[in-house]
């Protein structure tokens, strides 16, 4: 049983950035109950937090100028949600306290254009607080006789924090179109 208490310090030392070879410059403490969940295995682990939005009708973003990207809002409902918030207009926000945490995003959407507009390359993007991440950037080209197509998305945010949100936005490569998203879900997972 001493071996096994010594082995979980060691480890708890280990996850604190310590190493056991190095000597302590500053003393560990532990409240009773920490040091009983440590003896018993039951030391807390650090939750993930994870979100779902989606669409329950089709969306229409009104793209001016080409190449600039206009964000995906309308109603969007929550799916299984833990540490972040709907908005119910597109945008899922960072709720957990935790701060400073990766978060792997996926997406899933398709996209369409009225016949008039066709053809034209349809890009999307996640926005992090209103600004880009250049890594989660995709495209595809709807033809003339193409009904709709998909744009799926998948990208590491990092440092996540309170209060940060995050969001799709599309473009077109043509000016005055209405690029419409019949489909969207956006997951955000958090990996520690």
């Amino acid at each position: 049983m001493k071996k096994l208490i010594i082995l979980i310090l060691i480890l708890a030392l280990l996850a604190t950035g310590c190493s056991p070879d190095e000597p302590l410059t500053d003393t560990v403490y532990f409240t009773d109950i920490e040091a009983e969940q440590i003896m018993l295995g039951e030391a807390p682990l650090l939750i993930p937090a994870y979100g779902e939005i989606y669409n329950t009708a089709f969306l229409n973003v009104a793209c001016a100028n080409n190449g600039t990207f206009y964000p995906v809002h309308g109603v969007t409902t929550s799916g299984e949600i833990l540490g972040f918030a709907n908005d119910g207009n597109g945008r899922l926000t960072y709720t957990d306290i935790t701060p400073d945490r990766a978060c792997l995003i996926n997406t899933a959407m398709t996209v369409s254009l009225p016949v008039p507009d066709r053809p034209a390359t349809i890009s999307a993007q996640i926005y992090k607080n209103g600004v880009p991440d250049p890594a989660s950037l995709v495209g595809d080209y709807i033809g003339v006789g193409d009904p709709a197509e998909s744009l799926p998305i998948v990208c590491l945010i990092e440092l996540l924090s309170q209060g940060d949100y995050l969001e799709i936005y599309v473009s077109s490569s043509k000016d005055g179109v209405t690029v419409v998203v019949n489909t969207m879900t956006l997951i955000a997972t958090t990996v520690d």
